[in-house]
């Protein structure tokens, strides 16, 4: 997947004109499930705040978007298609019943995804994958954790 967005993404050019929203805002269900707000800073980048929980506890993330046009190469009747590379970093918060432990931890994160926005309507669909690291706060060691996630947001 990481093939398809080097070179697909980047033989796209990404300051090509394409008129983005200001932002989305929606759902996000997964391995964790949650809300998760975009908003679109120039069209090469956007920002990201996701809100989620799993595990007997939650996670708050924060990502940076590197946003690639591919419309052109899988040639949708309306709409946009975009790919794109996220990186950030989480907090995150288990309870007694956690698989994983109990207490706080920080960690970075990496993300993969695909987003269709719809030309007709203002909903954009998007498929990504997280994987983000966790380092308790207050033990030793930390957990490679992966979420595949379907997002659902309405665009404004």
């Amino acid at each position: 997947m990481l093939i398809f967005f080097l070179g697909i993404g980047l033989s796209s050019a990404v300051a090509q004109e394409t008129s983005l929203p200001n932002g989305e805002v929606g759902l996000k269900a997964g391995v964790a499930s949650g809300i998760s707000v975009l908003k679109y800073t120039k069209y090469s980048n956007a920002v990201e705040a996701i809100a989620m929980t799993n595990w007997d506890g939650f996670i708050l993330a924060g990502l940076y978007h590197i946003n690639f046009d591919i419309t052109e190469q899988l040639q949708p009747t309306k709409g946009t298609a975009i790919a794109y590379i996220a990186f950030g970093g989480h907090y995150s918060y288990f309870g007694k019943e956690s698989v994983l432990y109990e207490g706080e931890g920080v960690g970075p994160d990496l993300g993969l995804g695909l987003t269709y926005l719809f030309a007709d309507i203002p909903f954009s669909v998007s498929l990504d994958h997280r994987f983000f690291l966790d380092f308790p706060l207050r033990q030793r060691g930390g957990t490679l954790l992966a979420d595949l996630s379907l997002n659902l947001r309405y665009v404004f």
